[in-house]
């Protein structure tokens, strides 16, 4: 979702064209425009989302292994959208009196709660 509709939309309000660039590129120009701090750490949490939406059950441990970094890399990518949402705020993108303060709350809530 933040590779397809945020980071795209992004690019669009900025006016740069996506059509010939590499989820990799797309990234990178996040990490240029200031909405990301880190392309390598997104590429890394990308990489674990590929890996673990395959399913082998002859590899349980190894899937509930991966399940405890996804949980880990959730509070990662939440920053990345908390960034995402300052970003467009700051660029007069996205007013703050949309509601999306409240529901990024209620889901930092939600992931302290898990992370405990």
């Amino acid at each position: 979702m933040l590779q397809d509709q945020i980071f795209r939309g992004i690019a669009v309000a900025e006016q740069e064209d996506l059509s010939d660039k590499s989820n990799r590129d797309k990234t990178l120009l996040m990490e240029k425009l200031g909405v990301i701090r880190s392309a390598d750490a997104f590429g890394s949490a990308a990489i674990l989302r590929n890996k673990f939406s395959h399913h082998y059950p002859e590899k349980s441990k190894d899937q509930l292994n991966k399940l405890n970094l996804l949980i880990d890399e959730s509070v990662f990518l939440i920053g990345v959208y908390d960034d995402a949402l300052i970003y467009l705020t700051s660029k007069g993108f996205l007013r703050k009196d949309h509601g999306w303060g409240d529901q990024l709350r209620q889901v930092r809530h939600l992931t302290a709660l898990r992370s405990q």
